[in-house]
């Protein structure tokens, strides 16, 4: 027992005081006597009120001597204080990329995950709470921490497993995020741990702990599904007149069980099948082959392997074919003989130039062009659209990207290369070492927006894409360094065209990856898209003032088709991942070690002054009645 307010016993001092104004009280009545000995009994029973047993008997003074006893206290605060061994949050972060739709003995593997999330859910201590994470190509906060176990019960219920490939560690992350570790908060993975667990979160650190969940190890599937363009040479027309020439297919197939395995791989175009191969794939092995694709008018292709394997999401690889769109680029500003001959050699590239925009019709200017490129002159506003900024900066962003903060501050005299972005599309195959600059903008770019950076970590290259505004900053002038002399610079350009217009290659096989957004090109005067896909749910996209829409719910395999006025295109989306289909078992014993923290010892403090005060008061009111009633 503890006080919180141990000064409030001071207050007991006035106790005497009080006494004191009793004893000193009188009270005066008249006495009438008819002879001398009765005043002497008179002022006998005067000397008496001096008497303690006359205090003892004064009930009104013991009142408020109790009463100033219980106030008191209740301004001390008694405490009581102990110990207890308090259970705390759970962080459920369940697997859901494709590997967990492997299928064993009990059923698949993200059946089994969620059986154990239900029970981990029914044994949760009274008042602890749960948070849900999914975890695929990104993670997904299912659930913010809840008490409500219907709630949580169904939530469990409606997931479902992806056809993504996993990325466990995001999800990891941000449930680090989420569970206080000092209130014995827990995180709990459950995964078959087909994906690499990562190394620098320690579980003994973090306090994560792995259920690990296995079923059936036996899989063939599709990991390459590629067309390319043989190359044509100048001057002579494709092949059979075709707008796609001779086009080739690359297929990669992979046995990733420990046995040998039989399968029969059907190529086929237009949902017919046109070719057929018997396939015998050693334990671990690979088959790959190189075709002609001699259905040149085709607008779909797709494999399918007929095998028994316990994986059946990675058996089918789609793509649809088509030949390339053209890509309007408008340069403004002085003319630039580099950037002008780089766009001129890409196919199917038509360009604009003008020396400068008028802000009045610039909105209407930029929606009839894939790219607008502003070589050394200032832009106006920038809302929607696609831009190469070269050693400017915009003034303003629109809406979206209001907050982004693109500013440059003065110039940076000969910069040297610290290093750059290898794996994003723009720099992909693009080698920036022992660039030479004379100067570049003081660039200021928001957090991951920064391409490639000097020396001292400064940008010299920004990207930034929300969707409806793509824009791509290079702070230096090309006029001041050896970049347009460099190999580098036409596949950057190339890179950038690919990137703003996907369509603009001479042929396209349109496929992404599961997981990854698919851009959408938007037909001119179209307000919205109406999309349908392969498990057959129609969505309306809205598409205002956009050349281009980015799709990113591409969950599931199959075609997606999508029509904008009376233009009706699709894209494929494919696992093509060996990685998520190697689906064998691994042990992770340092991840699956029991519970780590049980529970944190508390000490819980609970005062109770409430009852003492009420107490004194109660006393209070007796005492006052009493003193009513004596008049």
């Amino acid at each position: 027992m503890g006080w919180g307010n141990p000064t409030a016993w001071l207050l007991l001092s006035v106790a005497p005081l009080i006494i004191l104004l009793h004893a000193l009280r009188r009270r005066r009545r008249t006495v009438t006597v008819t002879a001398l000995f009765l005043w002497e009994e008179a002022l006998r029973a005067r000397r008496s009120r001096f008497s303690l047993r006359h205090l003892r008997r004064n009930a009104q003074l013991l009142l408020q001597l109790l009463a100033l006893l219980l106030l008191t206290t209740a301004l001390a605060e008694p405490q009581w204080r102990r110990q207890t061994q308090v259970s705390g949050d759970l962080v459920v972060v369940l697997d859901t990329s494709a590997s967990m739709q492997a299928r064993g003995p009990r059923g698949s593997r993200f059946e089994l995950a969620r059986r154990e999330a239900q029970r981990l859910l029914a044994d949760l201590p009274d008042g602890a709470r749960m948070a849900i994470i999914t975890a695929a190509r990104r993670p997904m906060l299912r659930s913010f921490f809840s008490a409500d176990r219907a709630r949580l019960r169904e939530i469990l219920e409606r997931l479902q497993a992806s056809d993504e490939p996993g990325a466990l560690r995001p999800a990891l992350l941000m449930a680090l995020n989420l569970a206080q570790r000092g209130q014995g908060d827990e995180i709990v993975l459950i995964s078959d741990g087909a994906d690499e667990l990562p190394a620098d979160l320690d579980p003994g650190r973090t306090h994560i702990r792995l259920l690990q969940v296995t079923g059936g190890e036996r899989n063939v599937g599709i990991t390459r599904f590629a067309f390319r363009q043989e190359p044509v040479p100048a001057g002579v027309a494709p092949e059979g007149g075709s707008p796609l020439g001779s086009v080739q297919l690359f297929l990669e197939v992979r046995n990733f069980a420990a046995t040998p395995a039989q399968a029969r791989l059907i190529l086929g175009f237009d949902g017919r099948p046109q070719h057929a191969v018997e396939l015998a794939l050693p334990a671990r092995g690979q088959q790959r082959f190189v075709l002609p694709v001699t259905q040149r008018e085709a607008r779909e292709a797709y494999a399918h392997l007929e095998v028994e394997d316990d994986l059946a999401v990675d058996n089918t690889a789609h793509a649809v074919l088509g030949a390339a769109q053209d890509t309007w680029v408008l340069l403004v500003g002085a003319r630039n003989e580099f950037l002008r001959q780089v766009f001129a050699a890409l196919p199917h590239v038509l360009i604009n130039s003008v020396p400068e925009v008028d802000e009045r019709n610039f909105a209407q200017q930029a929606r009839g062009h894939h790219l607008v490129v502003f070589d050394r002159v200032a832009p106006p506003e920038l809302t929607v659209g696609s831009f190469l900024l070269i050693a400017t900066t915009p003034p303003k962003l629109g809406a979206a990207a209001s907050t982004a903060g693109w500013k440059g501050n003065g110039w940076i005299e000969r910069p040297t290369l610290g290093g750059w972005a290898t794996n994003h599309p723009l720099l992909r195959f693009v080698n920036l070492d022992g660039l030479r600059l004379a100067r570049t903008l003081r660039l200021q770019v928001p957090p991951g927006a920064a391409l490639a950076s000097d020396g001292q970590g400064r940008p010299l290259i920004g990207a930034y894409d929300d969707g409806s505004l793509r824009l791509v900053l290079l702070g230096f002038d090309l006029l001041e360094s050896d970049f347009p002399l460099r190999v580098a610079f036409p596949i950057f350009i190339s890179n950038l065209v690919r990137w703003v217009h996907p369509g603009s290659l001479r042929f396209s096989a349109k496929m992404v990856q599961a997981g990854e957004a698919a851009v959408l090109a938007v037909p001119p005067r179209a307000t919205q898209l109406r999309l349908l896909r392969p498990d057959g749910a129609r969505l309306t996209l809205p598409a205002h003032d956009q050349l281009t829409l980015r799709y990113e719910a591409t969950d599931r395999v199959g075609i997606y088709r999508w029509q904008g006025g009376n233009e009706l295109r699709a894209f494929a989306v494919n696992l093509l991942d060996p990685r998520e289909s190697d689906i064998a078992t691994r042990d992770h014993p340092a991840w699956s070690a029991p519970r780590l923290r049980p529970g944190v010892v508390q000490t819980t403090t609970r005062a109770y002054w409430r009852l003492p005060l009420l107490l004194g008061l109660l006393v209070l009111g007796v005492e006052w009645w009493l003193w009513r009633r004596e008049g």
